[in-house]
């Protein structure tokens, strides 16, 4: 499975800044929206479709644009193992379990 990443900032339950700068609006699977801060966004290349949608994978709110590219450099490393049950969903990887999870961003 190819994977396309992107990392956008997250301005409230409707709303993100994207790579290029643009606002844009974003859906989840719930209604809740997702936590303010940054993530990282990821697409199966093969679904043909990059929107923010529920075909994006959100992983984890980070604090800043450098700990969500670092999320991203590890979860690109074959041996990243995901300390949440979202990122391991979507990454298609078996989650670390509870008591060795690590808490990155």
């Amino acid at each position: 499975m190819e994977l396309m990443f992107e990392i956008v900032r997250i301005l409230d339950k409707h709303s993100l800044i994207n790579a290029e700068s643009y606002q844009c609006t974003y859906e989840t699977d719930f209604d809740k929206g997702l936590a303010p801060g940054y993530y990282a966004v990821l697409w199966d290349t093969q679904s043909g479709t990059l929107s923010y949608d529920v075909t994006a994978q959100f992983l984890r709110p980070c604090a800043s644009r450098t700990q969500a590219t670092d999320l991203v450099e590890r979860a690109k490393h074959p041996y990243y193992v995901p300390a949440d049950a979202q990122s391991a969903n979507a990454l298609g990887r078996p989650m670390l379990p509870h008591s060795a999870t690590q808490h990155v961003c």
